[in-house]
């Protein structure tokens, strides 16, 4: 009876184990996604900014070849519209590396648990 219950033990240590190592395991895949996708939307992000600082770059060429004689205060407004661009475009890869430490971050506590 004595060795039954200890063969039974032993069974229930074995299976904890199997468990908190497939626990473990796929809370490593887990932060192996998080991390990859942070870095996927920092990409994206960098990527979008770049499309969007090219086109405003383009615009504000046009913009000159139509009307290379322009006004100050309409020279003034599209600067400052290409300015306001720029700001946006800073602020949201800013945003997108924040969330890239938060993901770091959450995958340091998934690993110390």
């Amino acid at each position: 009876l004595e060795r039954e219950a200890r063969a039974a033990a032993a069974a229930n240590a074995a299976a904890e184990r199997e468990a908190r190592s497939e626990r473990q395991q796929s809370a490593r895949a887990a932060e192996k996604e998080r991390r990859r996708a942070a870095r996927q939307a920092l990409v994206d992000e960098m990527e979008a900014q770049a499309r969007r600082e090219e086109e405003a770059r383009r615009e504000e060429e046009k913009a000159r070849a139509a009307a290379p004689r322009a006004a100050p205060p309409e020279q003034s407004d599209a600067r400052l519209a290409l300015e306001r661009e720029i700001a946006q475009a800073r602020s949201e890869v800013e945003a997108a590396r924040r969330c890239e430490e938060a993901a770091r971050a959450e995958a340091e506590a998934a690993r110390a648990r």
